[in-house]
């Protein structure tokens, strides 16, 4: 495929950009998961007055380069608006890292678009530890983009390139950034300690099959042998890639460091536990994640092993089936650190440590890339069948395939990627509130809202006192969060006991909380005025004494 007219390559992007597309728009509404957190948060960036108050916005920002390169477009533009931009340029550079991926590998344009359909389809049906690759846009769609290019480039031996695509991988998503970093180590080092002229020599084709490798030939000039020439040009080259890699991902990587750094060690501590046994637990304890989602991808392992010995091995297919099992290996790590881990072990020896370790996402990776392998190996062992097929024919039918594979991910993904998760009727009146909330009330109002507040800010643009879905990542931002949930939890269960919230509870609520205004669900009744209500919800101004109810 390297033999590929640009031509060529731009319309495999093409295809695959829109196949993503289309998956993202069908599986996740605007807002899709975590949109409403990563766009909010860009936009406020750039605009600090807009849900001034709001404990999620005001705190670190540990995905800086993405709320900069983004977050201007939503002083002109809503964030629906905003959101489809980001999608279009999102998944069409995710597109772009796949064909650049598959080109190392020697894919041909059919098999790099079916291969993607594949890809779409385990996307629909398949996780681990609730990673997900396509869906809505966030930080971690630009990062994988880095990712496969960086793969691709070191398929290539364009290491500068791998570096700089790293780099951009780091600075969008410091965990997918670094963990690949770890991983594509293991495998350059790997493929170097098994079979060092595949990496020695400039002259050997990365695409050849094992055991054919060139480098090393032709004769010693001025004591110096052509591989030996090759080998310290190489070291030259590696080093400059990794200095790019930090350079580049320097923007990201600071940013992020600065969220988890914490002067108050035991802040620290209290605000890891409440991640890894709280707030996201279903991420990051492996004792948490599905038995079906252990078998599920034990089997998908063991088909990409299976239909892996079936190709050509060839040295580009080696690094990429070594980072991946790199990949496999920092999640068995996280497997063996944290499978028995419980709040119990609390003061224990090491007990920090290992929760520390499962804090970083170490399932992250490889929930990731699993199906990625899983999908070229499939779709290139068919290209490879298809050799022997009379090719009109076998290009039908691949063809109807790939129909089939597009049509399934879809059907088996809709809603996969959606943040909606209220029954219809009450999911109208959340918006109606936002709406009318949007329209009624000052800019610098802080609202408490239900737990089961969806999007609040994004529709309604106002900020929350707390939020249980928006969680800072700082030490002292998330302890906060912590400490303003529990309090509303015991205001709460005091209060409705009688379901009604006296005059005295909303006095202590808003000294506490400097609320200007509450949303509740019915059947809850405070003793303050209401100014909104429909049949799910009612909107109280917590800066008045109550007056008769005007808007039922």
């Amino acid at each position: 495929m390297n033999g590929l007219v640009p031509r060529t390559r731009w319309r495999c992007v093409i295809w695959v950009g829109l196949l993503f597309l289309a998956y993202s728009f069908w599986t996740a509404a605007i807002p899709g998961s975590n949109e409403s957190h990563y766009l909010c948060k860009a936009k406020f960036w750039w605009q600090p007055d807009w849900c001034s108050r709001d404990l999620f916005l005001e705190s670190s920002n540990p995905h800086l380069v993405f709320y900069i390169a983004f977050g201007w477009m939503a002083k002109w533009l809503s964030l629906e608006a905003v959101t489809v931009i980001s999608r279009v340029l999102g998944y069409f550079a995710l597109a772009a890292g796949w064909e650049w991926l598959c080109r190392g590998l020697r894919l041909s344009p059919r098999a790099t678009v079916l291969a993607a359909c594949w890809l779409m389809l385990c996307a629909a049906t398949v996780t681990l530890s609730g990673e997900w690759l396509l869906g809505g846009i966030e930080s971690k769609v630009f990062a994988y983009a880095g990712v496969f290019a960086a793969l691709g480039a070191t398929c290539q031996r364009r290491f500068i390139a791998a570096g700089g695509m790293l780099g951009v991988a780091i600075a969008f998503h410091p965990l997918v950034g670094v963990w690949s970093a770890i991983a594509l180590a293991f495998a350059a080092l790997a493929t170097v300690a098994t079979q060092p002229s595949l990496l020695s020599s400039r002259h050997s084709s990365p695409l050849a099959p094992l055991g054919r490798g060139a480098g090393g030939e032709g004769q010693q000039q001025s004591g110096i042998s052509p591989t030996h020439r090759s080998t310290k040009h190489l070291l030259v080259e590696v080093t400059v890639a990794i200095n790019v890699m930090l350079l580049v991902a320097s923007a990201g990587l600071i940013p992020a460091l600065g969220s988890i750094s914490s002067t108050d060690p035991q802040a620290a501590t209290n605000a890891t536990f409440i991640q890894v046994f709280y707030r996201l637990r279903h991420h990051l304890h492996p004792a948490a994640f599905p038995v079906g989602n252990y078998v599920a991808y034990e089997v998908l392992l063991l088909l990409t092993v299976w239909l892996a010995r079936k190709l050509v091995s060839t040295s580009a297919l080696k690094l990429v089936k070594l980072f991946v099992l790199g990949a496999v290996l920092i999640a068995a790590c996280g497997w063996v650190v944290g499978i028995s881990l419980t709040p119990e072990q609390f003061g224990r020896p090491l007990f920090g440590l290992r929760m520390t370790a499962l804090k970083f996402y170490p399932f992250r990776l490889v929930d990731a890339v699993v199906p990625v392998l899983f999908s070229i190996v499939l779709a290139q062992w068919l290209d490879e069948l298809a050799e022997f097929q009379p090719r009109a024919w076998w290009v039908r039918r691949s063809q109807l395939l790939a129909s089939l594979l597009v049509l399934c991910s879809l059907e088996y993904g809709r809603g996969a990627g959606a943040a909606r998760y209220l029954p219809d009727e009450r999911e109208r009146d959340w918006l109606a509130v936002c709406r009318w909330v949007r329209s009624h009330t000052p800019e610098t109002a802080l609202f408490v809202t239900p737990n089961e507040s969806w999007a609040f800010k994004w529709f309604a643009e106002r900020a929350e006192y707390v939020a249980f879905k928006d969680c800072p990542q700082d030490a002292t931002s998330l302890n906060e969060w912590n400490d303003r949930l529990r309090w509303l939890a015991t205001w709460a269960e005091r209060g409705f006991l009688d379901t009604t919230y006296s005059r005295d509870e909303i006095a202590a609520l808003v000294r506490k909380t400097q609320a200007t205004h509450f949303i509740t669900r019915r059947p809850a009744v405070l003793e303050a005025r209401e100014i909104f209500a429909n049949d799910s919800y009612v909107v109280y101004d917590l800066a008045e004494p109550p007056q008769p109810i005007a808007n039922k």
